[in-house]
């Protein structure tokens, strides 16, 4: 649901403020996204803002990715049957692990970077295809794959100096590589210089080459932190790493990591990090190295492999060159859970290079599969606390949207919000609030404040209360206090019908707003706001004394109530310059 994600708040309303179609190519924080921005434009045609299109098209582009690389390489015959099946099976590790999870379900960025990802693995097999048959028209493709990648979003820049590098690497002669550099110069420079917007995208252009370099290197490890040595001693999926210890799917792999930290001594967390990239990135000149020396004997496999490896090592040095102030600001952002997809893919074509020559036979056949089912093993453990870091986004994200509704901005928003303060927060409430989008799309989201009419009063029907039905006071400064009502609705009967819930006063004004976001049934290819139990409700009482609220669940459509409790609230008046008071010794009972 819009509203709840870091930069939708800001590029929606562009979109919707701005005139269309000039409104596609604008900039926004240094990229520029064509194709996500027609997809945004249907979201908010047809979908209201709730960003189910992006998710949906992001999920199908994440699954084109592994098609275009797992059919390919099911069809090389000039590798081993076991080099191409743990191709295969490590595809499906790099592109579907939970690490990613913040990438792979993400309604604003999935479909951006699964699309680019696509791009550059079309855009490598088409060079293969082009280097074989000596034919022109696959390359062409090819420079047409990386403009569009380019223009979908700015790591997809990197698909020209990966033509350059490919074409180098495979010694198909100065007029291809004149070619694709004339391409990159003309395409480049415009997307710089003359499309809309472009000093803004310079301006975060930097050189630094050295430190860029060792930002690059530490940049390409994050998938490792993520997956075994970060556990020992970084806060992980948001879990710090004490708990990490503690927690029943992780501990063994903390402790280890714990060991294997300390053996180091003094290494610090970067220091390792920039170690492990730059190894890859050895590596990866090897294989290309190789690959120079010995054109003719490059596998299909092994050029797919160093292809996506010099892609990916081409968009960690774009970043770097983006970044460099950002980073020198939040070091630690180079690890950034948004990051670790990029470095899966980076990995990947490693691993696809370095097994591509595998001898035949039944010995290394046992060897590679065995190699590779031990390291899903051994991601089994990140897998489930990412799932459950996941699950808690999705609650975070609900209740934030339930917070905006009823007018309840709690610490740290604009963070959330990706805007510079509190007064930003409330005039893009506002405006999402009067375009009946995103958060505000369907009528029951619009009834804050508002006094329901008698018509949907006498549409009540009976309904079993809720269980572990809580309340807490949130005291914020220098404002009227708020509280935060948790529960669940036992009945999934009920629950099919409802999109979230509602309370009341005695004189039937809406104070409280609130939305689904946990206990979910394990349902396939279900949206957790749509199958949750379990609900957050933020409400804003305007009298200091104690009153009798209602609680109410409602359809969408605000055509249809259903009574769940009665509530007392005593509402102390406004304490200038307490703190945020989180409510866990509050002694207010739910009826």
């Amino acid at each position: 649901m819009l509203g709840q994600v870091d930069a939708c708040f800001r590029q929606y309303r562009g979109l919707i403020e701005s005139s269309f179609p000039a409104s596609l190519l604008n900039p926004d924080n240094g990229h520029r996204m064509l194709l996500p921005n027609l997809v945004r434009v249907a979201d908010i045609e047809w979908s209201g803002g709730d960003q189910t299109i992006g998710v949906v098209l992001g999920i199908l582009m994440m699954i084109s990715a592994f098609v275009l690389i797992a059919l390919p390489l099911l069809r090389f015959r000039d590798s081993s049957p076991a080099a191409r099946a743990s191709g295969v099976l490590l595809a499906a590790l790099a592109l579907f692990w939970l690490g990613s999870a913040r990438m792979q379900f993400h309604g604003n960025e999935s479909f951006q970077v699964y699309t680019v990802m696509c791009c550059a693995i079309g855009a490598v097999l088409l060079h293969d295809k082009h280097v074989r048959s000596r034919r022109q028209a696959p390359l062409l493709a090819a420079l047409l794959l990386a403009t569009l990648g380019m223009l979908t979003f700015a790591p997809g820049v990197a698909i020209f100096p990966l033509l350059i590098a490919l074409a180098l690497m495979r010694r198909t002669g100065l007029a291809n590589v004149g070619l694709i550099g004339v391409t990159t110069f003309t395409v480049v420079g415009a997307y710089l210089f003359l499309l809309p917007g472009g000093e803004g995208v310079r301006n975060t252009i930097e050189f630094a080459p050295g430190e860029q370099l060792a930002t690059t290197a530490a940049w390409l490890s994050s998938c490792w932190l993520v997956a075994w040595p970060g556990l020992g001693d970084a806060p992980v999926f948001g879990i710090a790493a004490d708990s990490m210890t503690t927690h029943p799917a992780t501990r063994t792999l903390a402790l280890a990591a714990q060991m294997v930290r300390q053996s180091l001594g003094e290494v610090d967390g970067m220091r390792l990090a920039t170690v492990i990239g730059s190894l890859g990135l050895l590596t990866l000149v090897g294989l290309s190295a190789r690959a120079w020396l010995s054109p003719k004997r490059v596998t299909r496999m092994e050029s797919l492999g160093i292809g996506i490896g010099l892609f990916a090592a081409a968009v960690a040095g774009l970043v770097a060159i983006g970044r460099m102030d950002y980073f020198r600001i939040n070091p630690h952002q180079i690890f950034a859970d948004r990051y670790v997809l990029w470095t899966c893919f980076f990995w990947l074509g490693l691993a696809l290079a370095l097994i591509a020559r595998l001898p035949r036979g039944p010995l290394v056949s046992a060897a590679a599969m065995t190699g590779g089912l031990l390291l899903a093993l051994a991601l089994l453990p990140t897998q489930q606390i990412a799932h459950d870091w996941a699950a808690l986004s999705v609650r975070v994200v609900e209740a934030r949207s339930a917070q905006a509704q009823s007018g309840v901005l709690l610490a740290g928003y604009p963070v959330y919000a990706d805007l510079p303060d509190d007064s930003a927060v409330l005039d893009s409430v506002e405006f999402y609030r009067a375009a009946g989008q995103a958060i505000f799309r369907t009528p029951r989201s619009r009834l804050m404040d508002q006094t329901l009419p008698t018509t949907l009063r006498s549409s009540m029907a009976a309904t079993a209360p809720p269980s572990d039905l809580r309340v807490e006071l949130l005291q914020l400064v220098g404002s009227s206090p708020s509280w935060h009502v948790q529960g669940e609705l036992t009945e999934a009967s009920i629950r099919q019908h409802v999109g979230g819930v509602l309370l009341v006063d005695a004189d039937w004004r809406v104070v409280g707003l609130g939305e689904f976001s946990f206990a979910a049934p394990k349902k396939l290819f279900a949206r957790v706001d749509r199958v949750g139990l379990g609900f957050d409700l933020y409400a804003r009482p305007v009298a200091d004394d104690c009153r009798d609220f209602r609680l109410f669940a409602i359809d969408d459509a605000a055509t249809r109530l259903w009574p769940l409790s009665e509530l007392k609230l005593c509402t102390p008046p406004p304490v200038a310059g307490a703190s945020l008071d989180t409510g866990a010794n509050s002694s207010n009972s739910a009826g």
